[in-house]
């Protein structure tokens, strides 16, 4: 059988998967992606261009995303109803005259919460597709609303260089040359590493600004001196 004759059967497979279960949208593009089939997510998942998929009727029972929740009740204890707040505890930001505000309650809209279930998706698929150098499915996203300046966040840029799926390279051996000594197996490459392994590539001739005092002042903030001092680089 022919590579095209492979195409058609897979294609009729996953397009009667697809068509055949109640699978949500976030679902079938998980499926699509697995069989690294962009043609069929572009033709039979993304057929709303930018709008969002119809809610489905189960939304209405699905549990509350931890997303959510972070959102409208950060801080919230275990337990009770309302905002997530403990019994015999008010938390909030205290406004004038030492007043506790009481916390924003907890989004129950049925069309919100699959809304964000749905974006949760695209960039866990952005995720995955950049990690497996699925480079179509990555374009395709982008194209149907996935923000790359959003979606790059630190957290997700470190995951990225230190996965170890995908292409195989050789950035822990660049790592471990550029901080001079072995690295421990389980060590995460931080962002200051990359800035100073780029610089050792540039010659010395580039100042990443993943070492710049200002990036390793904000860095220490969002994540303590703890994983700063992984990178034992001296500051300017």
């Amino acid at each position: 059988m022919g590579s095209e004759g492979q195409q058609d059967i897979e294609m009729s497979i996953l397009t009667a998967l697809l068509k055949g279960t109640n699978a949500s949208a976030s679902d079938q593009l998980s499926l699509a992606l697995a069989w690294n089939r962009v043609d069929i997510a572009r033709s039979q998942i993304f057929v709303y261009g930018h709008h969002w998929p119809p809610v489905r009727p189960s939304a209405m029972d699905r549990p509350k995303s931890p997303g959510i929740q972070r959102a409208g009740g950060m801080g919230g204890g275990g337990g009770g109803g309302g905002g997530g707040v403990a019994k015999g505890k008010t938390r909030g930001k205290k406004g004038k005259g030492g007043k506790t505000k009481p916390e924003p309650p907890e989004e129950t809209d049925p069309r919100k919460l699959e809304l964000l279930s749905w974006v949760n998706s695209l960039e866990q698929a952005m995720m995955d597709a950049l990690v497996l150098d699925r480079v179509d499915f990555v374009k395709l996203l982008i194209e149907n609303g996935v923000n790359i300046h959003h979606f790059l966040t630190i957290p997700r840029l470190e995951e990225l260089y230190n996965t170890k799926l995908g292409p195989a390279n050789t950035l822990h051996f660049v790592v471990r040359d550029v901080k001079k000594g072995n690295l421990p197996p389980d060590y995460q490459i931080t962002l200051i590493d990359i800035g100073l392994v780029l610089e050792l590539l540039m010659g010395g001739a580039y100042r990443c600004n993943y070492t710049r005092k200002s990036f390793r002042a904000l860095y220490n903030n969002l994540y303590g001196l703890k994983r700063v001092s992984k990178s034992n680089a001296p500051q300017n």
